[in-house]
């Protein structure tokens, strides 16, 4: 039997497992090596996991297992939707494409449908932290937090974000964010999302919706000394204008 006070700590170390694991297995099956970045990643992906036990903690206990299975279940669909939409288009979507990925998904379905069988293990894996939440709800061994667990948890989660604050500033940015405005205006999503996670990435393109180029992995070439325009000729039929009338 699962003691009394353990039982209050489950639900925290069932979400930093859950989301550590989501992050870990879509990084591994999108890209090919995980780099010093990856660390930003883990550390927004803590923090988050962090705020949602926090959330779920203050439910009450038949209200506790219910609520953590829709999430459990909402937050795959994401990790997984990513997966297969990289798969299938070999990038990731970004928050502006969500209803662009929707439409392709449902229009080309016979892919969707091969590219989830070709990579089933995966999906599959993709369900662990569900599989283990049943399991854990069955057992009963998740219980609401307390409130020392609840200090415990900002105290970790604001030390966290600050640690990560000053690791990206020695890296010649101000936070983090000026890193995605400013410093890496250009990344595509999928340059976003290695550095610092799904979650991160979604929430710095909803702040910064105007970043077009960014979001939509759309690359502007302007022309330079090296392309020059062509122009038209004068007296030629396409210069001259219509007459108005």
């Amino acid at each position: 039997m699962v003691s009394h006070n353990l039982k209050k700590v489950v639900n925290v170390f069932y979400w930093l497992f859950a989301f550590v694991y989501w992050e870990v297995l879509t990084h591994a099956a999108m890209y090919d090596q995980f780099q010093g970045s990856f660390r930003f990643a883990l550390a927004f992906s803590s923090v988050l996991a962090i705020f949602t036990a926090l959330l779920t903690g203050l439910l009450p206990r038949i209200l506790l297992a219910p609520v953590n299975l829709l999430l459990t279940a909402t937050v795959t669909v994401v990790y997984g939707s990513q997966m297969v939409y990289y798969f299938i288009f070999g990038t990731p979507y970004s928050v502006a494409q969500m209803g662009l990925g929707a439409g392709a998904v449902s229009q080309f379905w016979r892919e969707t449908l091969t590219t989830m069988t070709e990579n089933w293990m995966w999906i599959v894996a993709l369900l662990v932290p569900l599989v283990v939440l049943i399991i854990l709800s069955a057992v009963r061994c998740i219980n609401r937090n307390e409130w020392r667990t609840r200090l415990v948890l900002v105290i970790l989660a604001v030390g966290i974000v600050a640690l990560t604050w000053r690791d990206i500033c020695g890296r010649g940015t101000n936070m983090f964010t000026d890193y995605y405005f400013f410093t890496s205006r250009k990344s595509t999503t999928a340059q976003t999302m290695e550095r610092f996670g799904v979650p991160m990435t979604f929430l710095l393109e909803l702040t910064r919706p105007e970043n077009s180029e960014s979001s939509m992995n759309v690359v502007v070439e302007l022309p330079t000394a090296e392309t020059p325009v062509e122009t038209q000729e004068e007296g030629s039929p396409e210069a001259t204008e219509a007459p108005v009338v």
